[in-house]
């Protein structure tokens, strides 16, 4: 599970993940963002199960309901509700 986190480094540490992942980022977030090509050619070229999704309007931290200036209600819950998707499914494997 990754929430607007940055990739592993090296990249290749990709390889050693043993379980599905999902990435959810937003989509203001330039920083995080810059690296995230690599980051889904490195689950392709390991044959990872992954899922990303990008909010459109958030910035970065954009779940963190204490900080007024970056919380997106919308963006979090929809966040939240595909968190509680992705552990339902990865986890009643």
């Amino acid at each position: 599970m990754i929430f607007y986190g940055e990739n592993p480094s090296p990249i290749d540490r990709v390889a050693g993940i043993k379980g599905p992942v999902l990435g959810i980022y937003g989509g203001l977030d330039r920083r995080i963002n810059a690296g995230l090509s690599e980051l889904v050619e490195a689950m392709v070229k390991y044959e990872k199960d992954f899922e990303m999704r990008i909010y459109p309007g958030a910035p970065h931290a954009f779940f963190n309901d204490t900080n007024p200036v970056n919380y997106r209600e919308v963006a979090a819950k929809q966040a939240w509700d595909q968190t509680l998707r992705f552990f339902t499914r990865s986890l009643t494997q």
